[in-house]
């Protein structure tokens, strides 16, 4: 068998009813040379019968059940034991992917060898992603620390296309860190001299779940220390200043989440004071996205509840 291009990257726990539709999106790709490693992360409903389903329909699909260790140990084992691609594309068990997304990816490596990992704007659905509501726009040219610690460039795992070897040298993501470690790992690469790049388009769709832990938005809140505790590990130092503009524009992030989530209608609001107290600069550094922030978070609190979350919101 033939080294694949891409080695998708998938943790699952008691995924049933996501888990097909997740790989069917890997099996719809308009580019072919890919091997899907699903982690079977000790789940307890019908998991393992779907994923021997598809396995038994596709020697590209090989899954692996383990007792629960978390998703970032699922992740580390297939990416760093069992992977044999070129590059490793993760993917979570509930979210979806564009037809084109490696085909787009494979071409921009292509397009400069110098870049180390991809990332592309992402859409953000709740039954279909044909009804997304909102979508990130991501920056096309390299991330730097300071961007890094800022927001969350990628907003999911699912978003992540990174060299093996690249990820291999970082040591894979931090398997004590329960909530963040994607971003935590990103600090870690950035900091490594690792060239991260974005892709303007949208190949990514992100599943809202009430309830998840990555809509769990003081979680959100509480990694940004994990970060800087990497920093300081690696003896990295910032200015003061460049870490106060860092932490308004992420808190800036947190409220613009706390939009699209279900929770406190005050949430949104106290995260956009709690930046512009930090930094008012960096926290409108960039005008329309500062001002829209602060007008919507101080505006849901009197919207109509039974209304649900208007549009513009999410």
């Amino acid at each position: 068998m033939t080294t694949p291009l891409f080695s998708v990257i998938i943790p699952c726990w008691n995924a049933e009813k996501t888990i097909a539709a997740t790989l069917r999106s890997v099996l719809d790709q308009t580019l072919a040379d890919w091997e899907v490693i699903v982690i079977d992360d000790g789940s307890t409903d019908g998991s393992a019968e779907i994923l021997a389903d598809f396995a038994a329909r596709d020697r590209r699909i090989a899954y692996r059940t383990v007792e629960n260790g978390g998703p970032s140990r699922a992740r580390n084992l297939g990416a760093l034991e069992l992977a044999k691609g070129r590059y490793l594309a993760f993917l979570d068990a509930d979210d979806l992917w564009a037809a084109d997304k490696l085909e787009i990816m494979a071409a921009r490596f292509a397009d400069d060898v110098a870049v180390q990992a991809l990332y592309a704007d992402v859409a953000f659905f709740t039954n279909v992603p044909e009804d997304a509501q909102s979508r990130t726009k991501v920056r096309r040219d390299q991330l730097f620390l300071r961007d890094v610690l800022a927001e969350n460039p990628f907003c999911t795992t699912s978003n992540l296309v990174v060299e093996r070897k690249a990820f291999a040298a970082t040591g894979g993501f931090d398997e004590t860190i329960v909530y963040g470690e994607d971003l935590e790992w990103l600090v870690r690469f950035v900091a490594m001299s690792g060239v991260i790049e974005g892709v303007d388009q949208t190949l990514v769709y992100y599943r809202n779940t009430p309830g998840s832990l990555s809509s769990n938005i003081e979680a959100m809140a509480s990694a940004w220390q994990s970060r800087l505790a990497t920093l300081r590990r690696m003896h990295i130092g910032l200015a003061e200043k460049d870490l106060r503009a860092a932490e308004a524009q992420h808190l800036r992030y947190l409220a613009r989440r706390a939009l699209r989530s279900e929770g406190s209608r005050f949430t949104p609001m106290r995260f956009a004071l709690r930046g512009i107290w930090t930094s008012p600069v960096s926290f409108f550094d960039n005008p329309r996205r500062g001002f829209l922030t602060l007008a919507a978070a101080c505006a849901l609190p009197f919207f109509p509840q039974s209304a649900g979350r208007p549009a513009c919101f999410q």
